[in-house]
């Protein structure tokens, strides 16, 4: 039996000494979501990784205003756009506003629990999708079957039509297509076989 697809990692940046990140990484083992921890203590943010949260979310919204590392550097009288916080976020990563998330293309800045909760579902739902389809033999389903496979007979051999047998015409007789004879009739050639 094939191993069932895995969700890939929710990656989170964060500091140990850090109570949001700390609930965040709780958030998610509790939901048994994989996490790819990064300690911005130990190992700063790729000036990439964080530009990405920046052009998606803002560089405001990545900044935390109200931790003391923004009121010890004197931040809260100075009026800067965007690409100067940015700057400065990436100069001194205790200013960001922690965790910082990302599953997938979607990030997350600070406690997001409501943001969080909507990739855990998208994630449990893409799973869900992906075994359904494994189990189905996967394609789309063929004409006049509604989920991708015909129902079984009692003999176990399936119609290839949902409602279980051919329609009848009016004279009582069946057909089986443009290549195939009607009803009882004597074929031998593969398309007879199929039947």
């Amino acid at each position: 039996m094939p191993k069932p697809p895995e969700r890939p990692p929710v990656q989170v940046f964060g500091r140990d000494d850090s109570p949001q990140t700390r609930a965040a990484l709780r958030f998610f083992k509790e939901r048994k979501v994989p996490v790819a921890y990064a300690n911005l203590k130990v190992r700063p943010m790729a000036a990439g990784e964080l530009r990405r949260f920046v052009e998606r979310l803002g560089a405001v919204a990545c900044a935390d205003t109200d931790g003391r590392a923004w009121r010890d550097a004197g931040l809260g009288y100075l009026r800067m756009d965007d690409g100067e916080l940015a700057e400065r976020l990436l100069a001194d990563q205790r200013l960001l506003r922690l965790p910082l998330a990302r599953d997938g293309k979607e990030v997350s800045a600070g406690l997001a629990e409501t943001t969080w909760k909507a990739w855990v579902a998208a994630g449990a739902a893409a799973i869900a999708a992906a075994i359904a389809a494994a189990k189905g033999g996967g394609g789309r389903p063929g004409p006049g079957r509604a989920g991708g496979s015909a129902p079984r007979r009692a003999d176990g051999s399936t119609s290839g039509r949902a409602g279980g047998s051919a329609p009848g015409r009016a004279d009582g007789s069946t057909s089986g297509g443009p290549n195939r004879p009607a009803a009882g009739g004597d074929d031998t050639s593969a398309a007879g076989a199929r039947r």
